[in-house]
């Protein structure tokens, strides 16, 4: 068992890399990476950081077509194998940084917050994640035979599949335990999954005036919007038994037709995107959609086609976690009286690859619970630098206790 004398080691090491883990937030954030050749670009940032946190460096490129691949980089402490006792996994991708910033979306310093697209979702989380490998091993130099991996990949935006997926699919990873990019006011547990569909709906397009109601596109639309939100409301009754998860929701995100006030439109597209908590299923919620939908169909002639753009797994909580979260638990206490709670998340993320290939998965890492606070996805998107000392700190501390508990055992 590692000693108490260790673990303040590490804690102080840990600590002690609150600068350097700014000074590399800030050279990823100065890095816009919202498409692949971003990414690109950005990729030797992180892997000198890797590289100078004394970690061994392997580069793939997942394959994707005309793409020439998404870069993934594994740093290594201790021996490369295909089940190390931990992985830490996050997203040099990031949404592009839209309008409304007072701030520099390529990273600025302001008080005790570090403002950038990417200082929450999930920049930060790769700069807690290095730093707190290498702290960790400084604990760990007593058994050389663990085992950490620290993943970064460039696909979490668009769904994983070359990034996360591949890791288990093409590289057959299968760590012992994953924790993903998160925030360190928390442990997350579980988290929403989605079903997005789109539904083109094909009509007559002439004038305003000549046209029959049964062939009325957007007629039609407005019909399905309505049926739609009702059914959002009712979900609002169906109450999930994770904390953190209200219910699940349902939103309309886009609708695109018509050209000209009098003209009707022909073609009519809508994108609906339906959340799914754990406690549900994805074939259930996709089908309640598209039979109220179906239903519709007899009051109109309009042409109706509904397309599947994703379906995505909740993250499902798992008793296998549990010693995992008990330990960052106890850790947040010991480190700074600091309360996590175990709780979901209503977004959905790159995790749940792990979570449904049987791998127990957490999310921590570094920012607030509230996204809405934290301005995640949006403007201003900033997090407060305690975050990034609590997160190093604790995950460090986490990864010399349960690290010295499965013993470096490899595979």
């Amino acid at each position: 068992m590692i000693s108490a004398t260790d673990v303040a080691t590490v804690h102080d090491l840990a600590l002690a890399s609150e600068a350097s883990i700014e000074s590399l937030l800030f050279a990823l954030l100065s890095q816009a990476t919202d498409s692949l050749d971003g990414c690109r670009q950005a990729i030797p940032v992180v892997h000198q950081a890797l590289a100078s946190a004394g970690l061994s460096v392997d580069v793939h490129f997942a394959p994707a077509p005309g793409t020439g691949g998404f870069p993934i980089l594994i740093g290594w402490s201790g021996p490369r194998c295909i089940s190390p006792d931990i992985i830490l996994c996050a997203h040099l991708d990031t949404s592009p940084p839209g309008l409304g910033w007072s701030r520099n979306p390529l990273g600025e310093d302001h008080e005790e917050f570090v403002f950038g697209r990417g200082a929450v979702v999930s920049k930060s989380d790769i700069a807690v994640f290095i730093h707190a490998a290498k702290a960790a091993r400084q604990g760990l130099k007593d058994l050389p035979h663990v085992s950490i991996a620290v993943a970064v990949t460039c696909d979490e935006g668009s769904g994983g599949c070359y990034g996360a997926a591949y890791l288990l699919g093409a590289l057959g990873l299968r760590p012992r335990m994953a924790v993903f990019a998160g925030v360190s006011d928390v442990v997350t547990v579980a988290h929403n999954g989605c079903v997005q569909l789109k539904v083109k709906l094909t009509g007559t397009a002439c004038h305003q005036s000549l046209l029959p109601s049964r062939e009325d596109a957007m007629r039609h639309t407005t019909a399905i919007c309505e049926s739609l939100y009702a059914q959002a409301d009712e979900l609002m009754a169906r109450p999930s038994a994770i904390p953190g998860l209200a219910h699940p929701t349902l939103n309309i995100t886009k609708v695109v037709g018509g050209s000209a006030y009098g003209m009707s439109p022909r073609d009519v597209e809508i994108w609906i995107d339906r959340r799914v908590v754990p406690d549900e299923q994805l074939d259930s919620a996709r089908d309640e959609i598209v039979s109220r939908i179906r239903a519709l169909q007899v009051k109109t002639d309009v042409k109706t086609e509904i397309e599947v753009v994703r379906m995505a797994e909740p993250m499902r909580p798992v008793e296998s976690a549990k010693t995992l979260v008990r330990i960052l638990q106890n850790e947040a206490e010991l480190a700074f009286g600091k309360t996590l709670k175990a709780q979901g998340s209503t977004l959905y993320t790159d995790a749940r690859w792990f979570s449904t290939a049987g791998i127990p998965t957490v999310m921590f890492g570094a920012g607030e619970a509230d996204i809405k606070i934290s301005g995640a996805n949006g403007s201003d998107e900033r997090i407060p630098k305690r975050c990034l000392r609590e997160g190093v700190v604790i995950l460090a501390r986490t990864l010399v206790r349960y690290c010295s508990q499965t013993g470096g055992g490899q595979a």
